[in-house]
């Protein structure tokens, strides 16, 4: 992860703590939830910045980062 910007960052990379939007934009990255949930509460695909798949006879979890995250919101490129 890189940020790129005209001033030094504070360094105050705590989500209750920053104050600047250099320390902000790490914070949106690092703080995003992947997933989103409904009101059951299961994982709704279609909110968040990934989806997944579960598949039990294999016994894996798949995670797919969607395209057109960037700083943790959803972007149309």
């Amino acid at each position: 992860m890189a940020q790129v910007s005209n001033s030094p960052f504070k360094g105050l990379f705590n989500p209750i703590l920053f104050i600047d939007s250099g320390d902000g934009s790490v914070v949106n990255m690092a703080f995003s939830n992947l997933f989103d949930y409904d009101a059951k509460p299961k994982i709704d695909n279609s909110k968040g910045m990934a989806d997944y798949k579960l598949d039990i006879e294999n016994k894996t979890f798949t995670i797919h980062l969607k395209k057109g995250i960037i700083n943790g919101l959803m972007v149309n490129l």
